[in-house]
């Protein structure tokens, strides 16, 4: 204990509030602060030395002693803006706490020291004899190897961790000083992600969600009730050349508490394995049951090529932009990947998706097949095999998806493509629960939110999908899938005009053109926009054969009467492999007129079409 922590009066007057020292509780105007532990060890030591500057060296001995690893500035940092919310004080206008640039933080306030009756105090004798007696325990169970966290939590009164079945792994920090640097600290952040996703027992929420809190203001806990975690890995990466330094922390979200904590220092080339090496520790520490078949995955050792690893950071960074461009600039950085190490499957599975996404359907089937031949315990690997096998070999692509799941039952991309299979085969309900669980890992994902909605308007239940739709654009109004099912929904009731508003600005946000061109043409079909409408036709006409373009365009034609060439566009796609049954079925409202002409009854039959 300081000198100045033993002069501290037992109840200490600042302003409206009132601090009972030895109970560690604040009040304001008799009304009770929620305080935790950091910010109220940093208000006791600013009060022992009211006007005097304490340093932040001093306030990091204090509060995390030589030997506590942990994200220092981060975390001090974090206990100051807490502190400055309990006293509803400003840092560029402050009542109570001046910060002192590069230096610490000064008490500014008048500060009255009471003797308080009611306040219960302990001797100073009494509190050396309760310290040393926690000392000698402490120590004591180090040597016998006791649950000490655990214990020293009990002594000093605080309430113990709950179980951890949840964790969000927030963006590690990059403190390389290079900014540029951004990508590899979230790469490796994603990583982690993936490596923990193995284990069934653990709910992992994504990339997508928690990237959202990088600069965010709100506290743990309140991030804990957003993501509805029990827990939360942070902390920084520094990188040096082909060394890399990984600093970590395990944390309890409510109460908050540190669990865990250390530093690793590695070669790039063994970033791997540190995965899997910090996700068997964190699942000790959590006492998480892990599966005999996770920890062989986990146990895994495998290396990569350092410069095809950076571009593969580099393609994920790209890919989770989810833009017509950005997929562009994620496709050439996996592919730079997979040129440095041909053997890196999760380049061939991201190159692989990517492609398809955007419509380069020969290019991703070669790298899905290939990336599931290096690796068949690759959830990503069997996504992108999903892809392959549209069309007659629908079942395969659900059996496909059904394998990622598996291997890995926290990815939320597997569950969402999931949904969106079981979608297209009319299986509605289960698409919606197979969202649920996409959701429960990535619960602000703008993509997931919007899928829920379009998966409502297949299943008929329009009034849920606009108000799911609302839903979505409140978390991104300029989000450009969420915009196109805006689209569809308008489309639906006809609102052609309305329709066309959203597909073109969901085009200008960057939405896939094999997702919007059609929906577009067929728009300005019905508005009786015929050159728009074969505007639309002739840009489709330029994308790869079996991206679906051939189906897109026969909703074109039969929205402009010609049913003759939506027939022959029909054929088209069936010659191309596409499930032109499927696409008839989840279309309907936009073949009327094909479906109603005696003419062309027999021919849809040949295409296994039901007419009716």
């Amino acid at each position: 204990m300081s000198e100045g922590a033993s002069k501290l009066a037992s109840v200490v007057r600042f302003g409206v509030f009132t601090l009972d020292v030895n109970a560690g509780e604040l009040h304001n105007n008799g009304q009770r602060v929620k305080l935790q532990e950091q910010p109220l060890c940093v208000l006791l030591m600013l009060l022992e030395r009211p006007g005097k500057a304490v340093t932040r060296e001093e306030l990091q001995a204090r509060l995390w002693p030589d030997g506590t690893f942990v994200d220092f500035e981060h975390s001090l940092n974090a206990a100051i803006k807490r502190l400055r919310e309990a006293l509803d004080d400003s840092a560029d206008e402050p009542r109570f706490i001046e910060t002192i640039p590069r230096r610490g933080y000064r008490f500014i306030a008048p500060v009255e020291g009471l003797d308080s009756a009611t306040a219960p105090r302990r001797s100073r004798a009494g509190r050396y004899l309760a310290y040393a007696a926690l000392g000698v325990i402490l120590v004591a169970g180090t040597i016998l190897g006791l649950n000490i966290a655990g214990l020293r939590d009990r002594l000093l009164g605080r309430p113990a961790p709950g179980a951890i079945t949840s964790i969000a792994v927030l963006p590690l920090r990059n403190l390389s000083g290079d900014p540029g640097q951004d990508y590899f600290a979230d790469g490796v952040s994603e990583g982690l992600i993936t490596e923990m996703g193995q284990i069934r027992a653990i709910r992992v929420i994504s990339f997508q969600s928690v990237k959202q809190f990088r600069a965010s203001n709100m506290s743990l806990p309140e991030i804990a009730d957003r993501l509805s975690v029990d827990a939360f890995l942070l902390g920084s990466v520094i990188r040096d050349g082909e060394r890399v330094r990984v600093i970590v922390q395990l944390v309890h979200a409510q109460p908050e508490q540190q669990l865990w904590a250390h530093s690793y220092d590695r070669d790039v080339r063994d970033l791997l394995a540190l995965q899997g090496e910090l996700t068997r520790t964190i699942a000790s520490e959590i006492r998480a049951t892990v599966a005999p078949r996770e920890q062989a995955r986990l146990a895994r050792t495998s290396s990569v090529n350092p410069q095809a690893y950076d571009f593969y950071l580099k393609g994920l960074f790209y890919w989770g932009q989810r833009t017509t461009q950005s997929m562009e600039s994620a496709i050439e950085n996996f592919q730079k990947a997979i040129a440095l190490d041909p053997k890196y499957a999760p380049a061939y599975a991201y190159f692989a998706v990517a492609n398809f996404r955007i419509g380069r359907y020969e290019q991703g089937e070669q790298a899905a097949r290939q990336a599931v031949a290096l690796d068949n315990q690759l959830a990503e690997a069997y996504v992108a095999l999903s892809c392959v096998n549209q069309g007659d070999n629908s079942r395969n692509a659900g059996e496909h998806l059904q394998r990622a799941v598996e291997l890995n039952p926290n990815s939320a991309l597997a569950h969402h493509w999931l949904s969106i299979w079981l979608s297209d085969v009319g299986r509605h309900a289960e698409a919606i629960e197979e969202l649920k669980r996409a959701q429960s890992l990535d619960p602000v994902s703008p993509i997931i939110n919007a899928r829920f909605a379009e998966t409502y308007r297949l299943a008929g239940q329009r009034k849920k999908a606009f108000e799911q739709i609302e839903l979505t654009l409140d978390l991104n109004p300029d989000f450009a899938m969420a915009r196109f099912v805006l689209g569809n929904l308008y489309e639906e009731e006809e609102q052609f005009d309305r329709a066309i508003v959203e597909y073109e600005r969901a085009l200008n946000l960057g939405c896939f053109p094999t997702d919007c061109l059609g929906p577009l043409g067929y728009a300005y079909a019905r508005t009786g926009n015929r050159a728009a409408a074969l505007g639309m036709v002739k840009k489709l006409e330029g994308l790869e054969p079996g991206s679906g373009y051939a189906a897109y365009i026969a909703t074109i034609y039969a929205g402009l009467g010609d049913n003759a060439q939506a027939l022959h566009w029909l054929e088209i796609c069936s010659e191309n492999g596409g499930d032109v049954a499927g696409f008839f079925d989840r279309y309907k409202h936009k073949f009327a007129t094909l479906r109603s002409d005696p003419q062309y009854r027999n021919r849809l039959r040949s295409l296994n079409i039901t007419p009716n």
